[in-house]
C-alpha cells in the first residue's frame, strides 16, 4: 500500500510542469525521496517495519490533504521575482544588526555549553537521552524562562531569514559584500543552538532551507558571486556533513543498541512519516489519547497541561498501541492532536493562507518571507510540523512579522 503514495506523487510530479516551476520541484522531491526510502524500508527490513499493519483509509487521507495543501504552491514561482524587490538597504540595515546580534549571542553562548558537555566526558547518545528528559547541559547555561534562552529560541526561529536576506545582499546590495557574511553567520544559528541538545535536524533543515534560497537567487547570480558562493557551500556541506555523520554513527553505530546502524538510521529519519502514519491515524482518529491541540498549540496552555512529541511514549505507554516519539509527517502531528475530522480546520485555513500568498505581489520584502515560511512548512513536515507552537517565542516571532507587514503596506499606502 506504500506504493499507493509513490503513484500519487509521481504523478503529481509528472502534470506539475515543474520545469517552470523550479521550487515547487523541489518540494515535490523531498516527498518522493522520503516516499522511496520509507519503500526501501518496508520491503528490506520487514522486521522492524512491519510492525505496525498499513492502513487504506489512512494513507489514503494522508495523500490527499498532502496533495490539496500543495497545490497552492504551484502559483509561487510565477511569482518569485526577487530582482523585483523595491525596499532600500538602509530600510532593511537595523533588522539585520538585530539578526546578527541575537545569532551572535546564541553561537557564543552555544560554545559554553559546548565547554561543560566536552568536560564532562558524556558521550553523544547519552547527551541525547538526558536532553529528552530534560536534564540536559544547555539549561544549566540557559534556563527555562532566562533571557539567554528566549534570545536562541528567537534567533533560532529567524535563521532561515538571516539565509534569505544574506542572499539578497549578495544579489541586491553587492557593495555590501561583509553585510553577505555576517548574514550567513546568523543563520547557522539554529544549527549551533540545537547541538547544545545533541540534535543532528537543524543540520538537515539548513540545507533543505539552503536549497530552497539557491533556487531562488541562483540564475540571478553572476559567475563570479556563483563561484565564491560554490566555495561556501562546499565547505558549510564538508563541515556540517562531517558533524552530522559523527553524530548519526555515535547514536547509532555499534554499542547504541540500534541493531540496523547507521544508514538504516538516515533512510528511517526520511521514511519514518509514511511507515507509521498509519498507526497513528488508527489510534488518534477517535477520542482516545488526543491532547486537544496542546501538543501543536502548547504555548496557549500553562506548563503543567503541555504535550511534546518527545514525551507521548510516556504519557501513553501501555494505553495506545503506536510507535511513540517518531516523526508523524506534519499531517501526523495535527491528526495526533487533534483527530483526523477536526484536523481538517487548520488545513483549510492553512490552504487558504496559502492561496492568499499567491496573490501576493513580487516586489513586496514579506512575499517572501511568507513563501519560505509556507516552504519551511512542507520541507520540514516531511518529519513533522516543525513550527509547533510549544513556547512563546514561535509565535511571537509570527505574530511580529504580521505586525511588521502591516506597518510596511500602511506606509506603502501612504507613500504611493
Amino acid at each position: 500500500m506504500l506504493l499507493i503514495y509513490l503513484i500519487v506523487f509521481l504523478l503529481f510530479y509528472i502534470t506539475s510542469n515543474v520545469g517552470k516551476r523550479p521550487t515547487f520541484k523541489v518540494i515535490l522531491l523531498i516527498y518522493l525521496s522520503a516516499i522511496v526510502c520509507a519503500c526501501c524500508l518496508w520491503f528490506f527490513v520487514p522486521d522492524i517495519t512491519r510492525r505496525y499493519p498499513l492502513y487504506r483509509p489512512a494513507i489514503l487521507y494522508h495523500v490527499v490533504v498532502l496533495v490539496l495543501m500543495m497545490l497552492p504552491l504551484k502559483r509561487y514561482d510565477r511569482i518569485i521575482a526577487p530582482e523585483k524587490i523595491s525596499i532600500t538597504y538602509e530600510t532593511l540595515r537595523p533588522f539585520f544588526v538585530g539578526i546578527i546580534v541575537l545569532s551572535l549571542i546564541t553561537i557564543l553562548s552555544a560554545f559554553v555549553t559546548y565547554y561543560l558537555i566536552f568536560s564532562s566526558g558524556v558521550s553523544i547518545l547519552e547527551g541525547r537521552t538526558m536532553s529528552i528528559s530534560g536534564d540536559s547541559f544547555v539549561r544549566i547555561v540557559k534556563p527555562h524562562g532566562s533571557i539567554l534562552s528566549h534570545i536562541s529560541a528567537i534567533a533560532s526561529e529567524v535563521s532561515y531569514l538571516a539565509l534569505f536576506f544574506a542572499f539578497l545582499v549578495a544579489y541586491k546590495y553587492p557593495t555590501h559584500f561583509r553585510m553577505f557574511k555576517w548574514l550567513l553567520i546568523s543563520s547557522l544559528a539554529a544549527i549551533f543552538h540545537q547541538l547544545e541538545w545533541f540534535g543532528r535536524e537543524n543540520i538537515v533543515r539548513f540545507f533543505l532551507d539552503g536549497i530552497i534560497v539557491l533556487v531562488i537567487f541562483w540564475p540571478l547570480f553572476s559567475d563570479i558571486i556563483k563561484k565564491k558562493i560554490t566555495k561556501i557551500i562546499l565547505i558549510f556541506v564538508i563541515g556540517f556533513g562531517i558533524i552530522f555523520s559523527y553524530i548519526t554513527i555515535d547514536r547509532f553505530g555499534e554499542g547504541s543498541g540500534h541493531d540496523y546502524g547507521p544508514i538504516y538510521s538516515v533512510f528511517f529519519y526520511f521514511g519514518q512519516g509514511f511507515l507509521y502514519y498509519s498507526p497513528i491515524y488508527r489510534a488518534y482518529d477517535g477520542l482516545i489519547g488526543r491532547t486537544n491541540g496542546k501538543t501543536i498549540f502548547a504555548a496557549f496552555y500553562p506548563d503543567s497541561e503541555r504535550g511534546s512529541i518527545f514525551n507521548l511514549a510516556s504519557t501513553y505507554m501501555g494505553s495506545i498501541d503506536i510507535p511513540h516519539n517518531i516523526f508523524p509527517t506534519y499531517v501526523g502531528s495535527f491528526v495526533s492532536d487533534l483527530g483526523a475530522i477536526p484536523a481538517l480546520i487548520p488545513f483549510a485555513l492553512l490552504i487558504v493562507f496559502f492561496l492568499l500568498v499567491s496573490k501576493m505581489k513580487s516586489d513586496n520584502i514579506f512575499t517572501y518571507i511568507y513563501i519560505l515560511w509556507i516552504y519551511r512548512f512542507f520541507t520540514q513536515g516531511v518529519f513533522y510540523w516543525i513550527d509547533t507552537w510549544n513556547n512563546g517565542d514561535r509565535l511571537l516571532c509570527f505574530v511580529l512579522i504580521i505586525i511588521l507587514n502591516f506597518i510596511y503596506n500602511t506606509h506603502r499606502a501612504h507613500k504611493y
